[in-house]
């Protein structure tokens, strides 16, 4: 499966890509190109769509963000079964296992789909993850509907968004699967950790920071990581980075360096990305600060 979504997908048994059951699928955003290490997060519509004895390479949740109920008739080992999930839930389906399923009408959803590989890496461990419909978790809900706004209204890749919003995911499975994360060492952040990984990410705002790395200079698990980041500092890595680079750009830009250049060496994807967030935040546009600057 592809049409541009970037999901893997192939039929069981023999390894070719399902591409061909999809073609009526229109797609509103994907992440297939923003560098989520192990995750990725898709939206769009699909109409009167038919899988057979297909199954995806990762874990797949799927959540319904339309205003209608999706249907979907299901072949068993039983017989066919209709399953029904409501607006605002999920379905969610494991890595490697054998679908074949029917829909008719407008399906509109956003998901996610998780490697096998990046759950080892942030847990340890796998999760037992098994088929789910009508799934509720509200923690859960709340992160799908986050990503797949993500991806349908912003056009800026940020890996650590992306990874931070992949461990929570991840976390919550293993909750929701009795999985939850093994403590690999106990206590939160400490002062030398923390000043070990705020100077790492000061000393090259511009960096593409990942949440593994740092936890690997705190000696912590990325999701035991991210949680005590977050009791510290009251903020996630990714939106204090972006707290250090806006700080280190309004430097560069009161002692008039170029607009594009800060927006480079910070880290920022373009100058668009810069002044949206640097307006945002400081009330003025890096243009205005400039000028109030003076020449150089």
């Amino acid at each position: 499966m592809d049409v541009g979504t970037g999901l893997h997908a192939h039929r069981s048994g023999k390894g070719e890509l399902a591409d061909d059951e999809w073609t009526h699928t229109r797609l509103f955003g994907t992440s297939a190109h923003r560098g989520w290490d192990g995750f990725l997060a898709v939206a769009g519509q699909s109409r009167s769509w038919d899988a057979t004895t297909v199954c995806f390479a990762g874990h797949w949740i799927s959540l319904n963000t339309g205003r209608r109920p999706h249907v979907v008739e299901r072949e068993t080992a039983r017989g066919t079964i209709t399953i029904t999930t409501a607006p605002g839930r999920y379905c969610i389906v494991p890595a490697d296992y054998t679908v074949t399923a029917r829909a008719v009408g407008v399906h509109h959803w956003g998901g996610v789909q998780l490697s096998r590989d990046k759950v080892l890496r942030v847990l340890g461990r796998p999760i037992p993850v098994h088929e789910q419909y009508e799934g509720c978790d509200p923690k859960l809900v709340a992160m799908l509907k986050l990503v797949v706004s993500e991806v349908v209204q912003s056009d800026t890749p940020d890996p650590l968004w992306g990874e931070g919003m992949c461990i929570g995911i991840i976390a919550r499975l293993a909750t929701i699967f009795g999985a939850s994360e093994p403590t690999a060492r106990v206590g939160g952040l400490d002062a030398r950790r923390m000043r070990l990984v705020v100077e790492r990410m000061a000393d090259d705002v511009g960096a593409r920071h990942t949440i593994v790395d740092l936890a690997k200079l705190a000696d912590l698990s990325p999701a035991h990581f991210a949680r005590a980041f977050k009791q510290e500092t009251g903020v996630t890595p990714h939106t204090y980075l972006m707290r250090l680079r806006l700080e280190r750009a309004r430097a560069s830009l009161a002692a008039s360096a170029s607009i594009r250049d800060v927006a480079a060496e910070c880290g920022f994807a373009d100058q668009a990305h810069l002044s949206r967030l640097f307006k945002r935040r400081f009330g003025v546009t890096p243009g205005e600060l400039r000028r109030r600057a003076g020449p150089a």
